[in-house]
């Protein structure tokens, strides 16, 4: 009687485990599968920024083609540019982190070499940066760049080097930026965003900026203790070095048009979305009177 009971105590435990292991859906989680596939999803969303169908091959004779002095002075640009936005944090506004989700694409545009224009004037092909661009909507930051030259500042010099737009009597103070002996060799850059989108928006096919200094009531006009790269075309000899000289420029970063409808459409959509609210009736005394709020999901 007693190997009959232990016998059906061993059948039941092994009807249990069956049981068990038939019923468990538990599976041992791989890392690396979801390592390499976490891999493949970088990897796509990368080819699809650049609009790429697969990874470029790499030619292991190695390319012979070089590359233009245009592309490189663009990159160069922007390189430095990045540079010094990374040494100040602003906090980014909702719509500036959403066009930072869309690679932008980077234009220079140097000024123009006119002998009608004064010696710290600026003129700038407003047409051709039209054509690049389309439309102003796609605008998404505008910098003008100025490489400062030492002349032999003192140490303890300072001038305040005030931006104005437009030429003549029809200028109109823009921003300033103080120079120093620290800032020999290095780029001074002025946002000019909103007056790039209103000179895009218009139909001139010129405007320009002027370079001042401020002059006090009653006192002789200052005269500038620096050099901006560029700006006053030399003759003779130096006339050829000139043409390699680093220029003041205006640095555009725009969206590409596909991205741009994209980002247009989710905001039409966040911009219909409205708010329900409703007052909360709680059994909580310090709850009552609260409100809930919540957005319609599309």
């Amino acid at each position: 009687m007693r190997a009959e009971c232990l016998t059906l105590v061993v059948l039941l435990a092994l009807e249990y485990v069956c049981r068990s292991e038939a019923m468990s859906t538990c599976k041992s989680l791989d890392l690396e599968l979801v390592k390499r596939k976490r891999i493949e999803a970088i990897r796509g969303q990368i080819l699809s920024k650049l609009r790429l169908p697969k990874e470029p091959e790499i030619d292991q004779e190695g390319d012979s083609e070089e590359v233009p002095t245009s592309l490189m002075s663009i990159y160069n640009s922007t390189v430095e540019l990045s540079e010094e936005q990374g040494q100040t944090y602003i906090l980014p506004t909702r719509d500036a982190e959403e066009e930072a989700y869309f690679a932008k694409e980077v234009h220079k545009f140097n000024m123009k070499q006119s002998e009608n224009t004064s010696k710290y004037q600026m003129l700038f092909n407003v047409s051709e940066m039209r054509s690049v661009l389309g439309t102003d909507r796609l605008l998404s930051q505008a910098e003008l760049r100025l490489l400062i030259k030492n002349r032999g500042m003192h140490d303890s010099s300072e001038q305040r080097l005030e931006l104005y737009r437009g030429t003549g009597d029809k200028a109109r103070y823009m921003q300033s930026h103080f120079v120093s002996k620290e800032w020999a060799n290095r780029w001074v850059s002025f946002d000019v965003t909103q007056t790039l989108r209103e000179w895009l928006k218009g139909a001139g096919e010129e405007q320009g900026f002027q370079l001042k200094l401020p002059c006090e009531c009653g006192k002789a006009m200052e005269e500038f203790l620096f050099e901006i790269s560029g700006m006053n075309k030399p003759r003779g000899d130096k006339e050829t070095l000139f043409v390699n000289m680093p220029k003041p420029h205006i640095l555009l970063m725009s969206l590409p048009v596909e991205r741009h409808s994209q980002l247009s459409s989710r905001k039409k959509r966040q911009s219909t979305t409205e708010e329900i609210c409703l007052e909360c009736v709680c059994t909580y005394p310090q709850q009552i009177g609260e409100l809930l709020c919540a957005k319609a999901l599309h």
